[in-house]
């Protein structure tokens, strides 16, 4: 009876610890140096919808310029590319604040090089390049 008490609590711990850390996860700075082409895996960013920039800087809405972006889905929901919501970090003005605000992209094909950019409300679009896609949980985006 001791030993099925202490089984219970065990599993019920091992529980609570992988949902508190699967809460927390991905919640740090951008990398350094990011590459989304290079060692990529999407089981690091399990659970999370992930956004950030390959430029040299910070991406600066405002500059004509591109960059490739990390589109990370919350699991095997998405069918096609419809990727609703996703988390951007950036540091801003070059601080070591970071911000984070929800985005949306929709477009529907691998080889429709454009789509919606929605953020706020407002729209702007973007010429959008699906790089690498699995269909279902991650997309590399090159977005100018």
């Amino acid at each position: 009876k001791i030993m099925k008490s202490f089984l219970i609590q065990l599993v019920f711990f091992i529980t609570f610890c992988s949902l508190l850390q699967s809460a927390h996860a991905g919640f740090g700075p951008c990398p350094d140096s990011p590459n989304a082409y290079d060692d990529f895996s999407a089981s690091k960013f399990r659970g999370l919808w992930y956004l950030y920039s390959t430029s040299n800087g910070y991406y600066d809405s405002y500059k004509d310029e591109c960059r490739t972006d990390l589109v990370m889905s919350r699991g095997n929901e998405t069918v096609g590319l419809d990727f609703k919501v996703l988390t951007s970090t950036q540091d801003a003005n070059n601080s070591s604040r970071t911000e984070r605000w929800v985005r949306k992209y929709d477009f529907q094909s691998e080889h429709d090089p454009h789509a919606t950019f929605v953020s706020e409300g407002g729209f702007w679009p973007q010429h959008v390049t699906v790089v690498k896609t699995d269909h279902f949980s991650y997309a590399i985006l090159e977005v100018c």
